[in-house]
């Protein structure tokens, strides 16, 4: 009896490191926002802002004034670069190592989604690079916008900011589909996995009234939600016998 006990009490403990968790969206300032997915090896950043300015974001930090870990997007690409957070009134040095790997740069309209991966730990101390874990967390963020795309002094910046990871329970992103930008404002875009071509996208308002009814495809992957007011929606995909859901802020 004492084995098959501890036998079950492993594999609980197996499925419930295997979990993966979320911090849901993190609104750092109005137009820019900020999430974290991870799994048991890997951390996923989606990256909301504007078109036309830089970003910067630092993690694990709660005042410009001290030193740490974070990433700037500028450039005429918005490329994402893994940065050394010096203080304030200095520009973050580029990391000897970089350790985060863009995996989407899109811009719907006004509004860029970058999305990165990097493993939790990535044991660079040379760039100070901080340590994600898949658990029940809280992160302190710092965040900086560009008056351009040009890497120049800030025309606005805020501290204060933190998000709590939670379990997650999004299907949507487990099957490997990508939405944004989200929070949305006219249009939103949904990136479709590998394997799969053509997929069906009902959105329903807060009331589970269906709202929108759409087939999209890779090529053909935009959503115009023009007529749709500001709120919370939820967003399900239907693929053969399967469908999988996601939240969506309009705003």
């Amino acid at each position: 009896m004492k084995k098959i006990l501890l036998f079950t009490l492993i594999l609980f403990g197996m499925s419930a490191t295997a979990q993966n968790h979320t911090t849901g969206v993190i609104n750092l300032t109005t137009g820019y926002t900020v999430k974290f997915d991870t799994n048991s090896t890997t951390v996923t950043m989606t990256l909301v802002g504007p078109s036309d300015k830089w970003l910067g974001l630092g993690f694990g930090m709660t005042s410009m004034f001290t030193s740490g870990d974070g990433v700037i997007a500028s450039g005429a690409s918005a490329t994402l670069t893994d940065r050394n957070f010096t203080g304030s009134g200095s520009t973050p040095n580029s990391d000897a190592t970089q350790n985060w790997t863009t995996t989407s740069n899109a811009v719907v309209g006004t509004v860029r989604t970058i999305v990165a991966t990097r493993a939790l730990s990535t044991g660079d101390t040379s760039g100070s690079d901080f340590t994600f874990t898949n658990s029940t967390a809280s992160i302190n963020l710092i965040w900086a916008l560009g008056s351009s795309l040009t890497l120049a002094q800030h025309q606005s910046r805020g501290s204060g900011v933190s998000g709590t990871f939670a379990l997650s329970t999004d299907s949507f992103a487990m099957a490997g589909f990508k939405l944004y930008p989200n929070p949305a404002v006219e249009i939103f875009a949904i990136e479709l996995p590998n394997n799969i071509e053509n997929i069906s996208v009902k959105i329903f308002d807060v009331m589970g009234k269906d709202v929108i009814e759409k087939e999209i495809s890779k090529l053909e992957n935009k959503i115009n939600t023009s007529a749709l007011s500001a709120g919370n929606y939820l967003v399900k995909v239907f693929v053969d016998d399967k469908s999988y859901t996601t939240t969506l802020i309009i705003q």
